[in-house]
């Protein structure tokens, strides 16, 4: 009935191993790298069967995990691997595609957002333009340009930001991504208008449940997971999506921490029906679950939020959430 010493988090990474019909030499070889003794795995894999919570989290969770394979049979049938483009509403991606760890597109999501004006390129270069901030300018000579995102931050103002973005030599050159944390300190209190998000996310997280990006035509974002789910909502221009689930082993193969070890636009190729992708314009948003493997690339000048204020525990730094990678 015990589940040993293993901690919380762990409990939970185990219980989605398991429904995703992982091994338990495969489970403890996992947590060994992240430094948990064979003996505790072993133990709380014991006491994870005869546990009742247990017990209906597996029977719960079976209900979500064969609606999942039952869509990648779909894609593979269909043989379009791209990502379903649904009209939602919020309890309904809540159910069939947050609890399910599913990614979709939900157009229009954003259509009656204030925000999806505000928050344009010229309108925040007229009302913000003044404001100091950090963003990467120089990206294009960094082999990994994600990876080493501190190399190339600089200080400027947004409006140096916005022009930048909307020259159209810039490529993959600049770019104001996450870690920058544009909403959590400089424009701080652009935050509070994100409570039009309200109905889908929990607007006392802010701001640190939401993060800024502005970017130009070409701008690119490695393919990687993060250790949260994301509603990922597109302000202006347009942005394509390749996408690839979890447990799937083939992107993490001689990857490092939270980033792939290849391309999947170049995965895609092989493997077409794997790979999903998917295309935002203004107002459209698209799901990221935790773990999934994304990439990212900017079809024109872009300015997008990614929400991660969601009514449930959304932090899951320290598990290997993105397959088993070979390192």
């Amino acid at each position: 009935m015990s589940l040993g010493q293993l901690s919380w988090p762990w409990q939970v990474w185990i219980g989605r191993a398991l429904l995703r019909g992982r091994t338990e030499g495969e489970i403890v070889a996992a947590l060994g790298v992240q430094g948990v003794p064979e003996s505790v795995v072993r133990q709380a894999l014991e006491g994870f069967g005869d546990h009742p919570l247990c017990e209906a989290i597996l029977e719960e969770g079976t209900v979500a995990a064969t609606q999942t394979a039952a869509m990648q049979v779909q894609f593979q049938q269909a043989g379009t691997g791209r990502v379903p483009r649904v009209e939602l509403t919020p309890e309904q991606w809540w159910d069939g595609f947050v609890a399910g760890n599913r990614p979709v597109v939900i157009p229009g999501l954003a259509r009656d957002w204030p925000i999806l004006s505000s928050w344009r390129m010229q309108a925040l270069k007229d009302r913000e333009g003044h404001v100091a901030l950090d963003f990467s300018l120089g990206r294009e000579a960094l082999d990994h340009p994600d990876v080493s995102a501190a190399a190339s931050t600089v200080r400027g103002t947004l409006a140096d930001l916005i022009d930048r973005c909307q020259d159209p030599s810039s490529g993959n050159d600049v770019y104001l991504v996450s870690r920058q944390r544009a909403l959590h300190g400089p424009l701080r209190h652009l935050a509070a208008e994100l409570v039009c998000a309200a109905a889908w996310t929990m607007p006392e997280d802010l701001p640190e449940g939401a993060n800024l990006w502005i970017g130009p035509a070409g701008v690119r974002t490695s393919a990687h997971h993060d250790p949260t789910n994301t509603l990922f909502v597109q302000i202006e221009g347009r942005k394509r999506f390749w996408l690839a689930p979890p447990s799937w082993p083939e992107p993490g193969r001689g990857g490092s921490g939270y980033y792939a070890g290849r391309p999947l636009r170049e995965l895609k190729k092989a493997h077409p029906s794997m790979v999903l992708t998917a295309e935002v314009g203004p107002g459209d948003a698209i799901f990221l679950p935790c773990g999934w493997w994304h990439e990212v690339q900017s079809l024109s000048p872009t300015v997008s939020v990614g929400l991660t204020n969601l009514r449930l525990r959304n932090r899951f730094e320290g598990l290997p959430l993105g397959g088993f990678q070979d390192r």
